[in-house]
């Protein structure tokens, strides 16, 4: 029962002026306990500080529609590390390709304190990916992917073009994420809960939910032309194919795969059998135009 309530039943009930002398006595006490708490609240928001971030390139579209902003004033309620106030603004640390702040990079690890003034900037097709920077210690040895179940099909559109490209398992998101960077691969998802994962190293948050445009993504961060290889890896494991004469694999095909087609490669993994029908040229087509885009 709020306050009030309380006054007009004790009204009603009660007119002693003994009766009143208390009730006014406790209204006086309520009033100051609300004044101190008030007081208090102040003094934590005046005393705990804040810091500005400010969004370079399409950073700023990680953010609600409604709070787009390039700077975000970030009010310092605890102790926390760079990365995880830019991953409170919904921003997996994946996304950041460099952060300044008075002319110095920082780490991820960097404590924010009251007042600075920090810079984050995107992950582009600049950033370094086999050399060490302060964000990233362990740089790739190769370029390879691991792809998890959000974007199955950009997975095999990747290995199509000659990537190196696995499936996550189905296990926990930091199961994954342990998984591909011990194993040197760059973490590819639809899921910012996966990506925020403290042991990614590299990754990228794909944001379209067509395939052509999803592969165009990865080829526009990490520009891999001079990976590409296509029709060289199989669709389903990602193992290396290999050429196969007809004659050891021909009882495998259906008649007219037999009558007009003499070219053909196999999978050592899973045994999967390929060769340049009209499926092979729905995937050149594909694949021609997103390059085309990047042009």
């Amino acid at each position: 029962m709020s306050l009030l309530s309380c006054l007009s039943v004790y009204v009603h009930c009660c007119s002693h002026p003994r009766h009143w002398a208390i009730l006014f006595s406790c209204l006086l006490i309520q009033q100051r306990k609300a004044s101190c708490r008030i007081n208090t609240e102040k003094q934590f928001l005046m005393t705990r500080g804040r810091i500005f971030l400010i969004l370079y390139g399409d950073l700023v579209d990680f953010l609600p529609t409604n709070h787009r902003t390039r700077t975000i004033h970030y009010i310092l309620d605890r102790r926390a590390s760079i990365k995880d106030i830019i991953e409170s603004q919904g921003i997996p640390h994946t996304e950041i390709g460099r952060i300044d702040m008075e002319g110095r990079q920082l780490s991820f690890r960097h404590i924010g304190e009251d007042g600075e003034r920090i810079h984050l900037h995107p992950f582009t097709e600049q950033t370094p990916l086999r050399t060490a920077t302060v964000l990233r210690h362990d740089p790739l040895k190769n370029i390879a992917f691991m792809c998890d179940s959000t974007v199955s099909r950009l997975a095999r559109n990747m290995r199509m073009a000659g990537l190196d490209t696995e499936n996550a398992p189905e296990i926990s998101l930091v199961d994954i994420a342990r998984q591909a960077s011990s194993a040197g691969r760059i973490l590819i998802s639809r899921n910012r809960d996966l990506l925020k994962c403290r042991t990614v190293n590299f990754g990228q948050l794909i944001r379209s939910v067509h395939h052509r445009l999803q592969l165009r993504e990865v080829f526009a961060r990490f520009r891999p032309e001079n990976l590409l290889d296509p029709f060289s890896r199989c669709l389903v494991c990602n193992s290396t194919l290999v050429v196969v004469d007809k004659e050891h694999i021909i009882h495998f095909l259906e008649p007219l795969t037999q009558k007009y087609y003499h070219s053909f490669k196999k999978c050592p993994g899973c045994g999967k059998i390929y060769w340049h029908g009209s499926h092979l040229a729905k995937m050149e087509k594909t694949l021609h135009a997103v390059l085309k885009t990047l042009d």
